[in-house]
């Protein structure tokens, strides 16, 4: 039994390592340039582009519509820059020509001409809506800018 182990030792080059130290990875030129994201800097990112496509009669599929504008708001609520607060009526028109949305804000003009007004026109605005069959369709969303 002994021969057989120290055979194995031997063949396969002897005992293995209990430890292997490996250096730590160099930094790539891309994280070196870009500083971690904090929480506050990741609650400012908008999110994605939201693309709604017609429902399977060629008509506005209003409940996603109306998901992705939630959403829209959520972010706008938290809109970064500006030292606003208060309510806002954001009303989204979508047109059936698709890709056009027309954004109004309703709210003392310091807001809707300064940083927080552009952050919620924007993050509305992130809302595409494919054409459609139909007619245009305006919703209006109260936003609670903290």
């Amino acid at each position: 039994m002994k021969r057989l182990f120290f055979a194995a030792i031997v063949a396969c080059g002897g005992p293995a390592p209990g430890r292997v130290e490996l250096p730590p990875p160099a930094p790539s030129a891309a994280s070196a340039e870009r500083p971690t994201a904090s929480l506050d800097d990741l609650a400012c990112t908008p999110h994605g582009l939201v693309a709604i496509d017609p429902d399977v009669s060629g008509a506005l599929d209003a409940v996603r519509l109306n998901a992705a504008l939630l959403s829209a708001r959520d972010f706008a609520q938290r809109c970064c820059g500006g030292d606003e607060t208060g309510d806002a009526t954001v009303r989204v028109t979508v047109l059936p020509e698709g890709y056009d949305t027309r954004i109004e804000i309703e709210a003392p003009d310091a807001l809707v001409g300064g940083p927080a007004g552009a952050c919620v026109r924007a993050s509305f605005h992130r809302v595409v809506v494919k054409s459609y069959r139909g007619e245009p369709s305006t919703t209006s969303i109260v936003v609670r800018l903290r």
